[in-house]
C-alpha cells in the first residue's frame, strides 16, 4: 500500500490472496510508479484511488482477482502494457470521475463481465492499442 506517499517505485512484487487489494495507491498517492508486479486471488489487483494522481502502471499482471486493474476518482494515471486475465468483474476498469486516463497497449482476456469497461463520469480519458475481448462504456 501507498498511501499518500509520493514518487516510489515497487518493482518485481508479488501479492497473493489478500482479501483486500494486491497493490494499493490512495489518499493523494502521486507520482508512484509500479513495475513488473504481479496481484493473484486478491480483492482488488491493483487500485488507484482517492485523489492519487499521475501514476504509471506498466506491464503488470493482475489475474483470478475480483477486479484486475481499477483507476477510481484520480486523475492523469497510465496503464501500460498490464496483463488481466480471469479476473471475476472486470479486467480494467476507469471511473468515479477520472479523467484523463491512458489506457494503452494493455491486454484482458476471460474476465467474467467485462474485460474493459470506462463507467463514464470522467472526461479525457484515453484507450489505445489494447488487446481485449469484450468491453463497455467507450
Amino acid at each position: 500500500m501507498v498511501d499518500g506517499g509520493v514518487s516510489n517505485d515497487l518493482l518485481s512484487n508479488t501479492a497473493n490472496a489478500n482479501p483486500g487489494s494486491g497493490f494499493l495507491f490512495i489518499r493523494s498517492a502521486n507520482s508512484n510508479s509500479a513495475w513488473l508486479n504481479s496481484s493473484n486471488g486478491n480483492h482488488y489487483g491493483f487500485i488507484v484511488t482517492v485523489s492519487s494522481n499521475q501514476n504509471l502502471l506498466g506491464s503488470n499482471t493482475a489475474n483470478q482477482n475480483q477486479f484486475g486493474f481499477n483507476i477510481f476518482s484520480s486523475n492523469n494515471n497510465s496503464l501500460t502494457g498490464n496483463f488481466a486475465d480471469g479476473n471475476s468483474t472486470y479486467g480494467f476498469l476507469v471511473f468515479g470521475g477520472s479523467s484523463y486516463a491512458v489506457v494503452n497497449r494493455n491486454a484482458g482476456h476471460k474476465n467474467s463481465q467485462f474485460d474493459a469497461y470506462q463507467e463514464g463520469t470522467g472526461t479525457g480519458n484515453m484507450w489505445r492499442d489494447n488487446v481485449l475481448g469484450t468491453t463497455l462504456g467507450f
